[in-house]
C-alpha cells in the first residue's frame, strides 16, 4: 500500500463498486455503494468475469455473443478454507532439518481422485486434500516469536451441499481436515490455540468470492488460455472500450500469481 501510495496511486477500502459507468459506448469509471461515482480513463477489474461482465454492467453494454459465453462460465468452488494460530514450531521439517512453508498431502493422483469422488454426488471428502502454508516462516511479524499462523486449503468441498452449509456441516468439515491433518502432522493438533473454518458458502459471502470458486472460474481446458474467459476477452481486454479483466479468471489463471494483472498492465500501457 505504502509503494501505491508514493506513486500516487489513491487507496479505497469499504468501497464496494455496484455498477461500471459508461458513456458512449466506452465505460468511464465506476459508482459505488454509497452513491459515490469515480471517474477513471480505465476500469480494470480483478473481479471474477461474470460479477464484472453481468454484473456491474447493463444487458446491452456487451454484445450478445459475450454475454452468452460469460454465461456458461463455470465456477463451482470445491475448496475451503482453514486458518490456524499454532504453539511452538513450524509443522513440517525438511530432509535438513529446517522448516518447511509449502506442504500438500495428496500422496499419488489415486488419492487425489478418490478425495474428488464425494463432489459428485455433493458430498464433502472425508480425507480431503490439504494444501498447507505456513506464512509466518516469511513474514514472521504474522505471529508472536517462536510461534507461527498455518494457511489451509481443504480439497474437496462443494459449493453446492446436497444438504446444505450450516453450522454444523462446517463442524463437520472442521473436523474431517484437522483428521487429515493430524495424520501427516501428529503434534500439532493439540498445539492450536485459535482457528477458523471458510466454507465455500463462506468464501462467497464473505470474501465475495462467486460460487466460493478461489480461482474465479474452473481451471479446465475449456476454460484456459485464449477461452479464459472467452475469445473476445483473450487479451484482457473487452469489447468494451476502457473496461479490462485482470483477475484469475483470465489467462493465464490463478497460476503464476498476479500474471493476469501484470500482462493486463502492459495491455493498458500498450494503448
Amino acid at each position: 500500500e505504502d509503494c501505491l501510495r508514493a506513486n500516487r496511486v489513491e487507496v479505497r477500502t469499504n468501497s464496494r463498486v455496484t455498477s461500471i459507468r459508461c458513456r458512449d459506448d466506452r465505460a468511464v469509471g465506476v459508482t459505488l455503494a454509497r452513491g459515490d461515482t469515480v471517474d477513471a480513463a480505465v476500469v480494470a477489474s480483478a473481479l471474477d468475469p461474470q460479477t464484472t461482465l453481468l454484473d456491474l454492467l447493463g444487458p446491452t453494454d456487451l454484445p450478445p455473443n459475450l454475454v452468452h459465453d460469460i454465461s456458461g462460465w463455470r465456477c463451482r468452488g470445491t475448496t475451503a478454507k482453514m486458518h490456524l494460530a499454532i504453539e511452538g514450531p513450524a509443522p513440517f521439517v525438511g530432509d535438513d532439518d529446517r522448516p518447511v512453508d509449502v506442504v500438500r498431502t495428496a500422496g499419488s493422483l489415486d488419492h487425489l481422485e478418490r478425495a474428488f469422488d464425494s463432489i459428485k454426488y455433493g458430498e464433502m471428502s472425508e480425507h480431503p486434500i490439504l494444501d498447507i502454508h505456513v506464512p509466518s516462516l516469511g513474514s514472521p511479524e504474522l505471529a508472536p516469536e517462536g510461534h507461527h499462523v498455518v494457511s489451509i486449503m481443504a480439497h474437496f468441498a462443494p459449493f453446492e451441499l446436497r444438504e446444505g452449509w450450516s453450522d454444523e456441516t462446517r463442524d463437520a468439515l472442521t473436523t474431517s481436515i484437522l483428521a487429515t491433518l493430524a495424520r501427516h502432522a501428529p503434534h500439532v493438533t493439540n498445539r492450536i490455540v485459535g482457528q477458523e473454518t471458510l466454507t465455500p458458502a463462506d468464501l462467497e459471502s464473505e470474501l465475495g468470492l462467486r460460487g466460493g470458486h478461489v480461482h474465479h472460474g474452473e481451471v479446465a481446458l475449456d476454460q484456459l488460455l485464449s477461452l479464459r474467459p472467452s475469445v473476445a476477452c483473450a487479451d484482457h481486454s473487452t469489447p468494451l472500450p476502457g473496461l479490462f479483466l485482470c483477475g484469475p479468471g483470465t489467462h493465464p489463471g490463478p497460476v503464476p500469481w498476479m500474471g493476469s494483472a501484470r500482462l493486463t498492465a502492459r495491455r493498458v500501457l500498450s494503448q
